[in-house]
């Protein structure tokens, strides 16, 4: 499975605009098997901290991965930031086989932005897909003003004149909402 948001081959290096250089197959390597270079089936299977289910543990592939600047054609997004996305079959499986998605959907993306001179930042989730049309359980979280909270009113999820909150991440004090 791989996205159109791609810039060739999924191995390989690449060079940013400021010269440094992010080599995609050791990224993905290191997400496997915590080493560079190409992972054994027992090294993606042995148990570490970040990667207690063994068998179940996570086999990271190249989804999406370009330029952030390429993500519109009209090349109105201007940055130095390469942007790589990983997915993988969820380890809440006990299935021990990492590279089938035996519970319908379930999937965990993973996605780095690399920037200028080492700068990098990370987000990992856990995404679901419903086959029903009916109204999505749990928690909805917030969208944009285009989505529509189908629980209350019918109405944009955070209307115009209404306080908005701010989501911030840095290196230095994490994730926070103001």
């Amino acid at each position: 499975m791989q996205s159109a948001f791609i810039d060739g081959a999924g191995a390989g290096a690449r060079t940013l605009p400021d010269g440094s250089v992010i080599d995609l197959s050791a990224a993905t390597n290191m997400l496997n098997c915590a080493k560079t270079s190409t992972c054994t089936a027992g090294e993606m299977d042995t148990w570490r901290a970040e990667r207690p289910w063994t068998t179940n543990n996570p086999r990271w592939q190249l989804f999406a991965y370009a330029p952030l600047s390429d993500v519109i054609e009209t090349g109105t997004v201007i940055s130095p930031v390469y942007v790589a996305v990983w997915i993988a079959d969820d380890p809440a499986e006990a299935d021990n086989n990492p590279t089938v998605d035996s519970n319908n959907g379930v999937l965990m993306m993973r996605a780095v932005a690399y920037g200028p001179q080492g700068a990098s930042t990370t987000i990992e989730v856990t995404v679901g897909r419903t086959d029903t049309t009916e109204l999505e359980r749990g928690y909805t979280g917030q969208r944009g003003q285009d989505e529509q909270n189908r629980r209350a009113r019918k109405a944009a999820v955070q209307s115009p004149g209404k306080a908005l909150t701010r989501s911030a991440m840095s290196s230095s004090g994490g994730f926070s909402v103001q």
